[in-house]
């Protein structure tokens, strides 16, 4: 006896929540679970209207954190790094078991300025600027920040965090 069946699964997306930015978004979500706050997410996104929007959730809601303005509309997509401060500072390593661990984020905008914020504020750290336009997306790795250009570069930008 051999039987034929099929198992249907339908998925129908419910809107928990929303936001409204004042520009465009090109740019797709880099998304950390915030060390703070149990069950609260924050979500990085650029904008073309020149912001980094840094947004907090829970399940159903959403509340702006901070909005830092740069220079040029950002398209791409902003990396959340942990810094691991201690005997030693490290980039981009989570061995937090006895370190402070907070988290900063690279984003680059269009016209070629690679930032890197602190994620408690927004507050700009540092920037550089590149020869060319953006809209790659910057990563980091290590204690260098990896991105492309438009003047046909890839580019290694050494950080460091005192």
């Amino acid at each position: 006896m051999h039987f034929n069946f099929t198992i249907k699964l339908f998925v129908f997306p419910i809107q928990l929540w929303n936001f409204k930015a004042d520009g465009y978004i090109f740019s797709s979500f880099c998304i950390q679970t915030s060390v703070a706050m149990k069950n609260t997410n924050m979500f990085l996104v650029g904008c073309h209207d020149k912001r980094l929007y840094c947004l907090e959730s829970s399940a159903d809601t959403v509340a702006l954190r901070w909005t830092q303005e740069l220079d040029s509309p950002v398209f791409s997509t902003p990396f959340m790094f942990p810094v691991v401060k201690g005997d030693e500072t490290k980039v981009g390593t989570s061995d937090s078991d006895k370190h402070v661990v907070t988290y900063m984020a690279t984003v680059a905008s269009t016209k070629g300025k690679v930032y890197v914020l602190d994620m408690d504020f927004g507050a700009v750290k540092c920037s550089y600027q590149l020869s060319g336009e953006v809209f790659s997306s910057a990563v980091v790795h290590g204690n260098y920040i990896y991105v492309g250009c438009r003047d046909n570069h890839v580019y290694s930008l050494a950080i460091t965090v005192a």
